[in-house]
């Protein structure tokens, strides 16, 4: 068993957490936010007071006896919060957004593309969907205002997924085939998705004005830490839950590609905002029940992102122009 410390670095117990034993040998940084294990091998996400003590990612192979600094690509000073791996790459969360690495931590590569590089404290890996939950940077006019990107190639191209307005992410979670996401700052509720992060509906009434930090569960029960303690959700129930859900059909976009006008068929009346790949807002409008069409004839050719949002329910479709 491993436990990470603000400013005591990393503690060892071999007997169920009745004793531990502090375990610092290469570890420079002693502020240890995160651990991760591939199974052969202990990863260390830290932060440093200053970048002389070598703040970033550290490796053990020896069941944390030694630790191994691992900077190659990383800037100095760095702060890692979070550690995850998809099997064939590692994800590291940072207050420069994300990194990865193909080769077991040794060389690292900055996610630029369509990703803002702002703090993201937790990053989850699903195959080659990655997911990022970000702080809100505190300018309400910047085109990144926290929330959640994902991508859905291995980290290599990234989507501002869907703009949480003034909120922080601090937990993703996965159980069983539903992903949750925790909102702080503003609204702080936890939101469910269960295509891959595609759509979002907000759940769980009851947790009051309690910013969510971490999250875990079984298929039964989701607990989710706060600053005023744990709470506990019934996922076998229906207490809570928002039923305004938001079906996959209800919107269709065509053609896609398209050339000059992109056609949009509604349910239900919702508010839409079109991004490009990079997360720039480029217009945005209302549509009511029925079809609509929105020009694109003087867009560049490209992917782009309609983002449709109706009440704490959020729709993304995707498409390309010619």
């Amino acid at each position: 068993m491993y436990l990470g410390t603000f400013k005591a670095g990393i503690y060892i117990s071999t007997n169920g957490g009745d004793s531990w034993v502090s375990c610092n040998n290469g570890l420079n940084s002693l502020i240890v936010n995160s651990l991760f294990s591939d199974g052969n091998s202990i990863f260390a996400g830290t932060s440093g007071l200053s970048p002389s003590l070598q703040s970033g990612v550290y490796k053990s192979t020896d069941q944390g006896n030694t630790w191994q600094y691992l900077s190659n690509g990383l800037p100095l000073g760095i702060e890692v919060f979070a550690i995850t791996s998809n099997g064939t790459k590692m994800y590291i969360g940072t207050n420069a957004g994300v990194y990865s690495s193909a080769d077991n931590g040794n060389t690292w590569s900055h996610a630029a593309y369509g990703i803002p590089s702002t703090t993201t404290r937790t990053v989850l890996a699903i195959g080659e969907h990655i997911f990022a939950g970000q702080n809100y940077a505190g300018n309400p006019n910047s085109p990144y205002y926290g929330g959640v990107s994902t991508s859905d190639d291995g980290g290599i191209n990234w989507w501002h997924h869907f703009y949480w307005q003034l909120i922080t992410v601090p937990s993703i979670f996965k159980n069983g085939s539903t992903i949750y996401a925790s909102a702080g700052s503003y609204y702080m509720k936890i939101y469910k998705s269960s295509d891959l992060g595609q759509n979002w509906d907000a759940f769980g009434d009851g947790l009051g004005y309690n910013s969510v930090n971490t999250m875990e569960g079984n298929t039964n029960i989701l607990f989710a830490g706060t600053i005023n303690g744990v709470w506990k959700y019934d996922l076998t129930g229906t207490t809570g839950v928002n039923t305004n859900q938001q079906n996959d059909v209800a919107i269709e976009l065509f053609p896609n590609p398209a050339t000059n006008a992109i056609s949009i068929t509604a349910t239900q009346y919702y508010n839409y905002e079109l991004f490009n790949l990079v997360g720039q807002k480029i217009s945005s409008g209302k549509i009511d029940v029925g079809t609509h069409s929105i020009s694109i004839e003087n867009l560049p050719a490209g992917n782009y992102l309609l983002r449709f949002t109706n009440g704490d329910n959020s729709v993304q479709k995707k498409f390309v122009k010619n």
